[in-house]
């Protein structure tokens, strides 16, 4: 029997699966931003705005697009 049963199974299971999702994908983006912080100090990849406020502040991608293209 599931962990996630009984009258609210399903909004239990549903909750989970998007608490895990998001925890993925912020590690995830950490280490991007861990992989461009390195690649920009190494001169291996050339800094576009969006990786350089990724880089920097440590944020994911979506959100750093948005704050260069604003700048």
């Amino acid at each position: 029997m599931s962990a996630f049963s009984g009258p609210q199974g399903k909004g239990s299971a549903r909750a989970h699966r998007e608490v895990k999702r998001a925890e993925a994908e912020s590690r995830a983006d950490l280490f991007d931003a861990e992989v461009l912080r390195v690649m920009f100090e190494q001169n291996v990849e050339r800094p576009t705005a969006r990786r350089v406020v990724m880089a920097t502040r440590r944020m994911d991608r979506h959100l750093a697009a948005r704050q260069a293209v604003a700048a």
